[in-house]
């Protein structure tokens, strides 16, 4: 089911074009991938979705509703979780806490009477791999920890989208590998999970359908390996190096 539907949407920067007219979905239970060189407009993109600045022109459709004009806090409410380039963790808190604090204030939002936040933390916890080092502070947790703990925040939100950006950075192959299948386990289980991302063997190995953006207009869009084999996009962005993802 198509959950994100993102229409002519454009953005300028003191006359720079960020985005233009940029089209595309997302739906229910999909893994799909955003890439680009520096300055495509990936991130920006990111923050029009999640209403941290607003579209010059254009249309955002979520969940069929118009919300081209709402607050973060309301697509927040709707169902948009988001992550960032550096990960957000509260360092002086427990990786219980972290996800604990979230859960506590948007406990209305799940519909079953026994999902306490603290059940909730916990399940979450266990999802992303974290659950052995609950009460370990999170000033200590490495990088890719540290990114998982975010989505595990952004879970925290009972999102429907979950918007990442750049999660595999810094990470090593085997915590890159475990990110992927995180990541594919919560497409399995309905959740539409949207990422910005510049690993390209994860994405050719994770991702079910890729964007690609080039100097803020989209270039190409389909299945991972269509868009390995796309002329523009190789001479646009990827390079031969593509082929050996």
């Amino acid at each position: 089911m198509r959950l994100l539907e993102i229409r002519e949407i454009s953005k300028r920067f003191e006359g720079i074009t960020a985005l233009n007219k940029v089209t595309f979905t997302a739906s229910e239970g999909q893994l799909k991938a955003i890439i680009g060189p520096n300055g495509a407009g990936k991130t920006t993109l990111f923050n029009v979705i999640s209403g941290l600045i607003h579209q010059d022109s254009g249309n955002i459709y979520f969940d069929g509703l118009e919300i081209s004009t709402l607050k973060p806090y309301s697509r927040a409410r709707l169902g948009i979780g988001r992550t960032f380039q550096k990960a957000f963790v509260f360092e002086g808190m427990t990786v219980f806490e972290n996800v604990l604090v979230i859960a506590e204030n948007l406990r209305k939002g799940f519909s079953k009477l026994y999902e306490t936040p603290e059940r909730i933390t916990e399940s979450i916890l266990r999802r992303v791999g974290l659950h052995n080092k609950k009460h370990l502070k999170a000033e200590l947790l490495s990088s890719g920890e540290r990114h998982l703990l975010e989505i595990a925040r952004a879970l925290a939100l009972n999102p429907k989208i979950l918007l990442l950006d750049e999660p595999a950075a810094g990470l090593n192959d085997a915590e890159t590998e475990n990110l992927g299948k995180i990541l594919q386990g919560l497409a399995s289980e309905g959740y539409c999970v949207l990422l910005v991302e510049h690993d390209m063997k994860f994405v050719m190995n994770y991702a079910d359908e890729v964007l690609v953006l080039h100097r803020g207009e989209k270039i190409a869009e389909g299945p991972p390996l269509l868009i390995r084999e796309d002329k523009i996009v190789i001479e646009a962005y990827l390079g031969s190096d593509i082929l050996n993802a």
